[in-house]
């Protein structure tokens, strides 16, 4: 079963606080009644629970740039691309954002509501370990990008 935690997650993404982000994320995580063994099922968990966290629209397995991408967020101000992966690496998340150009499709669309984009390269090692990666558009509607995080929860 899944409880209601005091933070949200659109909140401390908007405010930058993702090792609190992160830590959310994994505590909700953790009480799922299954063991999550795959990208599908960990992608199916996030929505879960970004649903129930009301993290504004949710898509899942959008067309973009040249493949799909996993998951987009609109929390009002940043227009959030997600790659999953499941015992990989961040590395590899972030870089089939970039190499496959996702976040193209979606810089005239989030200008025209000035908003930044953030990208979430996140990998998920079963049973507990979530590690990230977030960079997020320099200026609207440019592709320039920064790293503003790097984390992995537990630590």
């Amino acid at each position: 079963y899944l409880v209601a935690f005091e933070s949200n997650f659109e909140t401390l993404s908007r405010d930058g606080n993702y090792d609190d982000y992160f830590f959310e994320l994994n505590k909700r995580i953790q009480l799922f009644p299954y063991a999550l063994t795959n990208e599908r099922e960990f992608l199916a968990a996030m929505y879960t629970i970004f649903s129930l966290d009301n993290v504004g629209s949710i898509h899942l397995e959008q067309r973009a740039g040249l493949g799909r991408l996993d998951m987009t967020t609109d929390d009002g101000q940043y227009l959030n691309i997600y790659e999953m992966k499941c015992c990989k690496s961040i590395a590899a998340a972030i870089c089939q954002i970039y190499e496959k150009k996702y976040y193209e499709k979606y810089i005239s669309f989030a200008a025209e509501r000035s908003r930044r984009i953030k990208l979430f390269g996140v990998n998920f090692n079963p049973p507990s370990e979530i590690s990230c990666r977030i960079d997020i558009q320099e200026t609207i509607g440019k592709e320039a990008f920064t790293t503003v995080y790097e984390g992995r929860h537990p630590k």
